[in-house]
C-alpha cells in the first residue's frame, strides 16, 4: 500500500513515479521477473549475517516472482566469499529439486570517481538478460554492480523497471540501535560501503523502492522459527542450522528475542507489496567529508525540496512473518524433479 503524501509540490512527480513503478514491470509464466544482486555471508563464521540467504530461499520458494538471475558483489564479507557463499546455497537449493537461477561473479569494490569503470560477469550478464526484456533488480548490498551496469551501458536503464534496494534513513538517523544495546548498533551498511554507486543510480530515472533498516525492525525471527523450518527440505534445514550463532548473537548482545530479517523484506515487497506502508519521499546523498570517519548519508526527508523521489517504505504487516517463514520452511518445489 502507498500512502499518498498531501504536499501539493510533490503530487506530480509521485503521481509519475508510482505509475512507472504499476505500468512497467514484466511477468513471466511463474510470476514477476526479477534479478537479484546479493553479498552473502550464510554459514561462514557462527556471527556472520544470515538474511541474504533467507531472502533467496525466499524469492526462489516463492511463486510470485521469478529470479532470472543471481549476481554476488562485495559487502557482507569479501567478493570470493560471497560468491562461494552463493554457490554454496544454490547446490543447497539444487538438492531440494528447487529451479535455481544462474551466478555470476561481481564487483569485489566499490566504484571509484575519475577511475575507468571495468565490467564484470555479473554486469555483462545482467545486460544480455536486459536486452530481450524488462526486469526488476532486488538488491541485497551495495549497489556496485548496477552502477557499473548503468555507466557502461546508460541506455539499458530502461529496461530496468524498478530497483528495490535495502538501505536508506530518515534524516539525522545515522546509527540503528537494537533492543537494550546503547553501543552495539548497524549502519547504513548498504549505502556506506559505496556511496558512489548509490549516487548513480539517484541521477538515473530508474524507480527506486528502498526498504531500510526502520521496516525490519517490525518483523523478528525467533528461534521457535528456526525449529519450524526443519521440515522445508535440505536448504531449509541447512538455513536454520546456520542461523543459530546470529540468533545467538542477537539475543545475546541486543537482548531480542531474536533477529531482525532485513533483507527478506526487501524480497517481500515483490512478493507481496500490498502488505507494505511506503511513502514517496525526495532523497539526497548528503556528502560530508571527514579525515578518519565516512559521514555520508542517503537522506530522506520531507524537508529536502528539490531533487530525487523514491518509494520509500517505513511499515509492514505484521502477517509478512507468517508468510516468510512459511514459504522458507515449505516444502513448495522441494524434490520436484
Amino acid at each position: 500500500m502507498v500512502i499518498v503524501s498531501h504536499l501539493s509540490t510533490i503530487i506530480l512527480p509521485m503521481a509519475m513515479t508510482l505509475l512507472i513503478f504499476t505500468a512497467s514491470n514484466t511477468y513471466g509464466s511463474r510470476g514477476l521477473d526479477v534479478w537479484i544482486d546479493a553479498d552473502p555471508a550464510c554459514g561462514l563464521r557462527a556471527i556472520d549475517d544470515v538474511d541474504d540467504c533467507w531472502a533467496l530461499l525466499y524469492a526462489i520458494k516463492s511463486k510470485k516472482i521469478n529470479v532470472k538471475g543471481l549476481s554476488t558483489v562485495f559487502g557482507n564479507t569479501s567478493i570470493e566469499e560471497a560468491h562461494q557463499t552463493a554457490a554454496l546455497f544454490l547446490d543447497k537449493a539444487s538438492a531440494d529439486g528447487l529451479e535455481i537461477p544462474v551466478l555470476h561473479k561481481g564487483s569485489g569494490s566499490p566504484v571509484e570517481k575519475n577511475r575507468l569503470v571495468i565490467e564484470n560477469d555479473a554486469t555483462v550478464a545482467l545486460y544480455s538478460e536486459l536486452q530481450n526484456e524488462s526486469m526488476s533488480i532486488i538488491a541485497l548490498g551495495p549497489l556496485t554492480n548496477l552502477a557499473i551496469l548503468i555507466q557502461s551501458h546508460p541506455e539499458i536503464a530502461r529496461n530496468i523497471s524498478s530497483i528495490v534496494a535495502v538501505a536508506g534513513s530518515r534524516k539525522n538517523q545515522r546509527r540503528f540501535f537494537i533492543g537494550n544495546s546503547n553501543l552495539i548498533h548497524f549502519h547504513d551498511l548498504n549505502f556506506n560501503k559505496d556511496p558512489i554507486a548509490f549516487d548513480i543510480i539517484l541521477n538515473s530515472d530508474i524507480p527506486l523502492t528502498l526498504v531500510p533498516f526502520e521496516v525490519a525492525t517490525k518483523i523478528t525471527v525467533t528461534p521457535f522459527d528456526l525449529q519450524n523450518m526443519s521440515e522445508g527440505g535440505k536448504s531449509a534445514k541447512w538455513l536454520a542450522d546456520s542461523s543459530k550463532g546470529w540468533i545467538d548473537f542477537w539475543m545475546n548482545n541486543f537482548g531480542t528475542e531474536g533477529f531482525y530479517p532485513f533483507d527478506c523484506l526487501a524480497v517481500g515487497y515483490q512478493i507481496m507489496p500490498n502488505e507494505y506502508q511506503c511513502e514517496m519521499m525526495p532523497i539526497k546523498v548528503e556528502w560530508r567529508y571527514s579525515t578518519f570517519v565516512n559521514r555520508n548519508q542517503l537522506q530522506v526527508s520531507h524537508e529536502l525540496h528539490h531533487g530525487r523521489f523514491v518509494n520509500y517504505c517505513y511499515n509492514v504487516s505484521r502477517t509478512m512473518k507468517n508468510s516468510l517463514v512459511s514459504m522458507i520452511g515449505s516444502n513448495h518445489g522441494v524434490n520436484a524433479r
